[in-house]
Order: C-alpha cells, then sequence, then structure tokens
C-alpha cells in the first residue's frame, strides 16, 4: 500500500506490541504487531479515527466477515481476529505475509510464465470459493496479492467486496488499471466475470512489467486508462517466451462484453492448467471447496439430474486434481445462480485449430472445463493407478472405417493424449491423479462399456468457411449426452447429434466425438477429417 498522507498512530492493543508501519491505504493503516501468545508476528489493519464510525464502521466490520468466510482457503490470507481497540478503532487481525507482494515485484522484474500461470491457477481457486460463498472481490490486483514465507499467493483486501445480489450496484475505491470496462462505465456493475477480468489483467502484468492498458512513455492518466479499457483492444504482451496458447487465454478471459468471458474463475483455471500442460510443466491444483461435487452440477435446461512478495518459480512438485468430500458450502447457490451458463470462450483451445460454433451446443454449467461438466470420481480417494490395460482396451489400435463418404478420412489416434484430456475434462468415475508431468492416469471404467459414436461425417458449407459434423450413436439411453473437441483443443459437451465448427484458414480440420454416459466416455473417440 501507499499513500501521501503521515500514517494514523499505532494503538496500544491487549495481548500486543508494535513493531513498525506495513502501509497505509484510504482508509486504513496496516502495522506489524508481534503477538505474545501464541508468539507470532501479525499484521493489523485499524481503521483511520474519521472511518470509523457510521457507513465506514459498518463496511470495516462486513469486510472482516467476509475474510473470514473465506479465509480458511490457503490462497486467501488468514484472519484471526477482530476487534475495538481502547480509542474506538476497529481493527483487523491477520496473517502477516513477509514477502513483497506482486506489485512490489512486477515493477521491479517480469515473472516468469510458470510461476505467473501458477499464481494465476491459485487466485482462480481462492476467488471461485470466495464466489461460491456469494463473494465478489471487484479489486483484484498485484497488490492485493500479498506472499507467504513460503512463496505462495494470498489474496486480501476484501474491502469493496460484495455479496453477488449486492455487485450490480458497482464499487467504489476500485483501481482502475485492473478494473474491466462495466465498472468504469456511468451505471458501473460488477459480478463473476469482473474478477475474472480482473485476474487476468493482473497476471498480464506480472508478465509485461505494466499495467494491460498503461503505454510507455505515453500519456496514463485515469481518463486515458478509462478510455482504452473500455473501447481499445487488448495490447500483445510481446514477449516472445510466451506462448499463443497463453495470450488466447488472457485475451478471452478479458473481452470487453462479460458474457464473452469465462463464465467462472473456475473455468479460467482449467484453462491456464491446459496451458500447463501444452508447455509440459507439473499441472498446479485448483483448491476449491466440494470440487468434486459442485463441478458435477449440470443445469436441468441441459436434460441432466445434477448431483447432490517474492517468490520462487518453482512450480508444484505433484499435479493432481483435489477432490473434497464435504457438501456444498451453503453460498454456493448464489454464486452459481450469478454465473451465466454459456460456452466459454474459444480461445481456450491451445493450438491454432477448428473452432467450435457454440449455437447448438447445449450451455455450460458452472463448474464445468469448456462446456464438459466433471463426474464425481467414485471412490473419494483414488485408487493406486493401474496400468491401462483390461481397464482401457487396446488404445493403441485404428479408429474404425467411416462408414460416410469420401469427404471424411480417418486417422490413428494419438492415445495418451486423448486419453488425458478427456480425463481431465470429464472427470473420469474413479479419481483421476495426474502425477508429476502426467507420468500416471487412473481411470476406473465399469464392465459395461459406452459405445463409440459411428457414421461421424463431415460436410462443408458452400464456401468453406464451415462444416456440420454429424454422427449417430449406436445404442442410445436415456441421458446420454456428447463430448467433442476440434483439432487439439478443449473438449466441449453437447446433447445434439451434430455440431458446426469453423474451417476458414483451418489445415485438415478434424473432430472427436465421445458418448458420455453416467459418468463414463467410450473408450476410444470417433474421428473424422475434412478433406
Amino acid at each position: 500500500m501507499s499513500s501521501r498522507r503521515p500514517p494514523s498512530q499505532p494503538p496500544e492493543i491487549n495481548g500486543y506490541s508494535y513493531l513498525r508501519l506495513i502501509g497505509s491505504g484510504g482508509f486504513a493503516d496496516v502495522f506489524l504487531y508481534q503477538e505474545f501468545r501464541p508468539r507470532r508476528q501479525v499484521a493489523i489493519k485499524v481503521l483511520l479515527p474519521q472511518w470509523s464510525e457510521g457507513a465506514s464502521r459498518e463496511a470495516f466490520a462486513a469486510e472482516a466477515d467476509l475474510m473470514a468466510t473465506v479465509s480458511s482457503h490457503p490462497s486467501i490470507v488468514t484472519i484471526f481476529d477482530s476487534d475495538v481497540t481502547k480509542d474506538g478503532r476497529l481493527f483487523l487481525t491477520m496473517e502477516y505475509c513477509s514477502r513483497p507482494n506482486l506489485s512490489t515485484r512486477y515493477k521491479t522484474e517480469r515473472l516468469g510464465i510458470a510461476e505467473t500461470l501458477r499464481i494465476g491457477i491459485q487466485i482462480a481457486g481462492a476467488v471461485e470459493t470466495a464466489h461460491r460463498s456469494g463473494i465478489v472481490h471487484r479489486d483484484i490486483k498485484p497488490a492485493n496479492i500479498l506472499v507467504t514465507d513460503y512463496g505462495h499467493p494470498a489474496l486480501t483486501d476484501f474491502g469493496i467486496s460484495a455479496t453477488i445480489e449486492q455487485s450490480e450496484a458497482g464499487a467504489d475505491g476500485m483501481s482502475v488499471p485492473w478494473s474491466p470496462p462495466e465498472n468504469l462505465t456511468a451505471a458501473p456493475r460488477s459480478g463473476v466475470t469482473s474478477d475474472v477480468w480482473s485476474l487476468a489483467a493482473t497476471m498480464y502484468t506480472l508478465l509485461s512489467g505494466r499495467s494491460p492498458f498503461e503505454v510507455p512513455g505515453g500519456v496514463n492518466s485515469q481518463r486515458a486508462l478509462i478510455e482504452r479499457i473500455t473501447g481499445a483492444p487488448l495490447p500483445p504482451l510481446e514477449r516472445g517466451d510466451v506462448p499463443a496458447s497463453f495470450e488466447r487465454v488472457l485475451e478471452a478471459a478479458m473481452a470487453k462484453e462479460p458474457d464473452q468471458r469465462y463464465p467462472s474463475m473456475l473455468d479460467l483455471g482449467r484453462a491456464l492448467q491446459q496451458v500447463q500442460m501444452g508447455l509440459n510443466l507439473a499441472v498446479t491444483p485448483i483448491d476449491i471447496i466440494n470440487d468434486s461435487q459442485a463441478a458435477f452440477e449440470i443445469s436441468a435446461a441441459d436434460g441432466h439430474e445434477t448431483g447432490g512478495g517474492e517468490g520462487d518459480d518453482e512450480v508444484d512438485g505433484g499435479t493432481r486434481i483435489r477432490i473434497a468430500s464435504d457438501r456444498f458450502h451453503p453460498g454456493y447457490g448464489v454464486a452459481h445462480a450469478a454465473a451465466p451458463r454459456r460456452e466459454p470462450p474459444v480461445a481456450t483451445v491451445l493450438v491454432d485449430s477448428v473452432s467450435g460454433i457454440g449455437s447448438d451446443s447445449t450451455s455450460t454449467s458452472y463448474g464445468s472445463i469448456h462446456g464438459v461438466p466433471y463426474v464425481p470420481q467414485r471412490p473419494a480417494v483414488a485408487p493406486p493407478a493401474p496400468a491401462l490395460t483390461d481397464a482401457a482396451p487396446d488404445l493403441r489400435r485404428a479408429t474404425r472405417p467411416a462408414a460416410a463418404s469420401g469427404a471424411t478420412s480417418w486417422v490413428r489416434r494419438r492415445p495418451l493424449a486423448v486419453v488425458v484430456a478427456l480425463a481431465l475434462a470429464l472427470g473420469v468415475t474413479g479419481g483421476v491423479i495426474i502425477y508429476d508431468r502426467l507420468v500416471a492416469v487412473t481411470m476406473e471404467l465399469s464392465a459395461s462399456r459406452v459405445p463409440q459414436p459411428v457414421d461421424l461425417a463431415a460436410t462443408p458449407t458452400a464456401d468453406g468457411s464451415a462444416a456440420t459434423f454429424s454422427w449417430v450413436n449406436p445404442d442410445p439411453r436415456d441421458g446420454d449426452f456428447y463430448a467433442y473437441r476440434a483439432g487439439d483443443g478443449s473438449f466441449r459437451k453437447t446433447a445434439l447429434l451434430n455440431v458446426s465448427v469453423n474451417t476458414f484458414n483451418v489445415k485438415d480440420p478434424c473432430v472427436e466425438v465421445v458418448v458420455v454416459r453416467d459418468g463414463r466416455i467410450s473408450t476410444e473417440p470417433a474421428r473424422a477429417c475434412l478433406g
């Protein structure tokens, strides 16, 4: 934090000894204190005297309550206590994060790709947890991401947060460089996707060393920034080591229109995990309460039932999809209702490939990967990884020949890549745990095999800009739906027996399709290519 005003006098607080000033903000100062018992250093945020009455006092108390709701998350600063000083000032006792925050770091260095991805995924899990508790942060920025003694990012400053029901009213005090366009209009509004935008803007800043719409050497007044944020396209990073897949994720997350962004922080986190996979990095887990259940939920509209700072550059050594067994947090439904159900942006694909046209796809459920919901994993703790033999038929054999016209050609599959992608996208029954660099994959399949789609055929449009891929379910059952992907992109779900994809300037466009039934998938996808 920084401020032009002098700091307030640190208060005397029973059980604590004042050490020094940490920083100052518009409404409060943060001091470092030594707690006597247990003996530890803590950060104490003290409301300024002139703001210690009326609405400001109520807002500060609300911040304490909001942070306490979610502060057990490993990427949210822990709240220990809240009370009133002898002179009537409210204070908040918090975990002390000793390392420089991300605002300090980005001004002196450009963070590495691996570290930025790790931070983005960990904070996405923190904000998703807040959203499921009905809380929108509304001020995600580098200065509000502290770094613990162990190099772990920790989100703080929920001072202008609001419950999702209140978020349409907008907020005062937001930081313009990391605020989405809808927050900067005459009638500001905030929501789940506003936080998505701000986290992406923060990652952009860590990579570039400046806020996204700041022009080096140019005019960067608040008015100029607002004009660029609301009207100008996102400038390229101009950093050669940042893969195109990462830039596409940031561009999608920072779309001008909220409904064009990732519909949830979980979706953004999954897209970042895919970038890690594309770079052969260990995949950082997303820590979310009740992930195994909440991620399974499919909307009734889909026709399915619902299931019940200085940090180091190391990424997490173990890679896993984290499972929780508790029931939904009571606030989850509020956040869920606030997140529109829609297809995530096409920009989530890892490489240039066919892009799905989502007009005939079913809507995306909150907590899904690119339109494909996670399936609850049974048992809650995955068994030891078996060899992919009896549990998964030989994945090396060629896909069956097409029964369609010569316009469709078939190729041999890439077994491990497809298994891993489907496992991540669909959360296959039995649990999926991916160890360091995807060494082992476990998949539990029942004795009853899910059939492979047949007669997958492609019909191009007259102008050649798109093609419709259609297929047949050889043994349809109630509740069946399908997951498809174009090229090497992400799997997305549909209830239809066809999908239209963009083929403009795409060489040899291909589509893979599986049947999804009762939490299981076809042991092999059907694959067809146009041309």
